[in-house]
């Protein structure tokens, strides 16, 4: 057990290294423990979720995969964590920390390594370890909607709110009014410019939660945003991508009410719906060793019994287990307690020393701290400078009237869509331009800050390839059919470069 006030560099919360989860009691799940109590019904007056919500929530839930997420933080170097998750609902999830190693610090500031932590919501309940230790805890619960501390990332981004992560995707919309914690809920379903929208209300607040979805799949949620009557106070934007049949968010922008970039979240993913995730996740998957000592809460009470590889047993019975041959310690363990043993007792008394001497020193591997790289902002000055300027534009539009021999009059038109798209471009850079000097003017002392700086002109710029969009669409209509079979034709490519 260390000592002294800690800080988790990937958690926002204070926590604290190696815990022991208080007072326990033998597993239900094996047959020692009463049943938990059941849920509450649900109150007869619930709303009903829309279907578009349901057909999301779904869609995330029906798939299986391995992940690494790297988290970008104002002020903050990137952390990382993983989560593997498989299509009967458990979830593994394992914190890495910053790039650089640090998983956590002392109140005085003092970097701490080797506090990695790892999580399992398994039918079981949640289990919880760190990576340099030998011990681990188990709460017994109900994980099938909710968790207290695995991270589920197939809810990232269905809230401008990390903490809804905590939920699965369908969990959390069917518990959505003790989440939000404003009061009950009523739901409406919208359409804006062809895109569907779904809008969660909640009258005692004036809080509304509104889920904007793809126009041409409607089942992916692609920005959430979070409104106090007439005011945004946050907002989520989310990209996807395919991957063996299953659209997943690929990247999670979070945003303040002024739109202003505060985190992103990228997600890589491996092996989805794939047979090499695991059918059953279970304790060994998060690092668990055969003789592990294992707290075991559920309710008021509290049992340490040992993880025998396959089940919990207690000490007796682990005991009777070696002395009959049939089980051994995991060598890890042995070797941690030869460790242990030569080191001598650890004074935990000692405010921080105990901490500070075995988790405040880095690994032996070099710390790679990464530079801010904020060479991005060499596209702003143009913008800024010639807002009405768009010679890409020009020279698509150009080598679309050679490529089809458009006549004058068709050649005319296209040059007017041209004009026409120039302006609504010029408008928006000058209504943007106060944001983009501030983009261009700030100081990015981290990596995460010059990450989020980058992701935020993204944001800034998507309506202006959305413009450029709509003028390519137009500029489709305006050859003939003659035009375009002669096109077809000469082998020329099928798009003029941009």
């Amino acid at each position: 057990m260390t000592s002294g006030p800690l800080r988790c560099a990937f958690r926002s919360r204070r926590c604290v290294a190696l815990p022991r989860l208080g007072v326990c009691a033998i597993l239900t799940a094996f047959g020692l423990l009463p049943a938990a109590a059941p849920e509450p019904p649900d109150r007869p007056d619930q709303p009903k979720i829309p279907a578009l919500l349901l057909l999301a929530a779904q869609r995330r839930t029906d798939v299986a995969f391995d992940c690494q997420v790297t988290h970008y933080r104002e002020g903050e170097e990137p952390s990382r964590s993983r989560c593997i998750v498989n299509r009967n609902n458990e979830v593994a999830s394992f914190g890495f920390g910053t790039i650089s190693g640090v998983t956590g610090s002392l109140e005085d500031g003092t970097r701490l390594y080797g506090l990695e932590e790892a999580r399992l919501a398994s039918p079981q309940g949640e289990w919880s370890r760190y990576q340099r230790s030998i011990t681990g805890d188990l709460i017994v619960r109900d994980v099938s909607k909710s968790r207290t501390a695995v991270s589920d990332v197939r809810s990232i981004g269905m809230l401008p709110n990390g903490m809804c992560q905590l939920f699965t995707p369908i969990g959390l919309l069917e518990e959505l009014e003790r989440f939000m914690d404003s009061g009950p809920v009523e739901f409406k379903e919208v359409s804006r410019d062809g895109r569907p929208i779904v809008e969660a209300l909640f009258p005692e607040r004036r809080r509304r939660i509104v889920w904007h979805f793809d126009a041409n799949d409607a089942g992916l949620i692609t920005r959430v945003e979070d409104w106090s009557g007439d005011t945004l106070t946050s907002a989520a934007q989310v990209d996807y991508r395919v991957f063996n049949g299953s659209a997943l968010p690929v990247k999670v922008a979070y945003l303040d009410g002024a739109e202003r970039v505060r985190r992103v979240s990228e997600v890589e993913y491996r092996d989805v719906n794939s047979p090499d995730i695991p059918e059953s996740l279970t304790p060994s998957h998060i690092g668990f060793l055969v003789g592990s000592v294992v707290s075991v809460r559920t309710g008021t009470s509290r049992e340490d019994l040992v993880w025998a590889g396959d089940r919990l047993v207690t000490r007796a019975e682990f005991a009777d287990l070696k002395q009959r041959g049939l089980i051994e310690d995991d060598p890890q363990l042995v070797a941690w307690l030869a460790r242990a043993r030569a080191r001598g007792p650890v004074d935990v008394q000692a405010e921080g020393k105990g901490t500070a001497e075995r988790f405040g020193k880095p690994a032996t591997d070099p710390l790679i701290v990464p530079t801010p790289d904020a060479s991005w902002r060499h596209r702003i000055t143009p913008l800024l400078n010639a807002p009405d300027e768009a010679d890409e534009w020009t020279r698509y539009v150009e080598q679309f009237i050679s490529r089809y021999r458009l006549d004058d009059d068709q050649a005319a038109r296209c040059r007017l869509f041209l004009q026409q798209a120039r302006e609504r471009r010029r408008q928006y850079l000058v209504s943007r331009r106060e944001r983009l000097e501030a983009l261009r003017q700030r100081t990015y002392r981290t990596a995460g800050d010059a990450r989020l700086g980058r992701e935020e002109l993204s944001l800034l710029l998507r309506p202006l390839d959305d413009l450029f969009g709509e003028l390519k669409a137009r500029l489709e209509r305006v050859p003939t059919r003659k035009q375009r079979e002669a096109v077809e034709q000469s082998g020329v490519a099928e798009r003029p470069n941009r």
